[in-house]
């Protein structure tokens, strides 16, 4: 299994800080750590899942016991030290995340300062998940994906599928839209980055976007992103960009890809598209020089 996850930054509309990067992820078969003992502190935050086995948790001056089926969570600049029974090692997965939304994320969870370890609800049903990442090499982008993926099942299998109060908004189609038009230029962004991070369904999603707005989310991401390509050509035409440059400056990762989708939308090439919108702005330019 990779134990480094491609680090991705999704912008939410609330506040341009407030994202969530998943650094790394991996699996741990604990024998004897003796220097895992002793107290040190990480830049992130770790969400931790117990296979089986037990150990200890030390944070905040208080000791904890852990066990097979807990979940634990360890908050940035906090001394703490974890280490497995030297009859009973664990095995775990764990999570490294940055971000606004991975301390939403504990805090969903029902993490809290006197609260570090909490009882998975179903762990059979979070272990199915894990299982397949051990033994795979992933891509960065897979691998941050099934992380995503991961931590969502968690939330779920916990049965709480939404934001503390302070982060919910009364329209959910609104806010979908939100993420797309702050992402839509990253090419590594997809509309399946949103269900996770808003602690909802892909089926929900679909479902309330196409009932609101007549198209599926996947849709409008690539609305939006052809008509910044169309606006780039008509705004730039002089500067001659190449397909590529449109195609990357656009959030398309492919320029084959881009350049159907945009004849489809448009009854053009791109080639042909600016030469209309040179076309259109040269007459633009003789009509205001007639009139003065």
């Amino acid at each position: 299994m990779s134990d480094t996850a491609k680090k991705k930054r999704i912008y939410f509309p609330d506040t341009m800080q407030k994202t969530v990067e998943i650094s790394s992820f991996g699996y741990d078969h604990y024998h004897t750590l003796e220097n895992r003992k002793l107290l040190r502190m990480q830049d992130g935050y770790t969400l931790h899942f117990v296979v089986d086995g037990k150990g200890h948790l030390f944070l905040r001056g208080s000791e904890y016991e852990i066990k097979h089926g807990n979940l634990f969570f360890i908050p940035p600049s906090t001394p703490f030290s974890f280490y497995p029974d030297e009859n009973y090692p664990w095995r775990h997965f764990y999570f490294y995340m940055y971000g606004d939304m991975a301390a939403a994320i504990g805090k969903t969870l029902g993490f809290s300062k006197d609260t570090p370890i909490i009882p998975a609800k179903y762990p059979d049903m979070i272990l199915k998940e894990f299982e397949v990442l051990k033994g795979t090499d992933f891509s960065p982008e897979e691998a941050y994906s099934k992380a995503i993926s991961i931590i969502n099942t968690i939330i779920l299998s916990q049965n709480i599928t939404e934001l503390p109060a302070e982060n919910q908004t009364n329209d959910l189609v609104s806010r979908i839209q939100s993420i797309i038009d702050l992402n839509y230029t990253n090419s590594d962004f997809s509309v399946n980055d949103i269900p996770p991070l808003l602690y909802i369904s892909e089926s929900h999603m679909r479902k309330v976007f196409k009932e609101r707005l007549g198209v599926s989310p996947v849709s409008y991401l690539v609305d939006v992103r052809l008509k910044h390509a169309a606006s780039l050509i008509y705004h730039s035409y002089s500067s001659n960009m190449t397909v590529h440059e449109l195609c990357e400056a656009s959030g398309f990762g492919d320029d084959r890809y881009f350049m159907k989708r945009f004849k489809e939308k448009y009854g053009m090439t791109v080639k042909e598209y600016k030469k209309d919108c040179q076309k259109q702005n040269e007459t633009f330019s003789k009509t205001i020089n007639d009139t003065e």
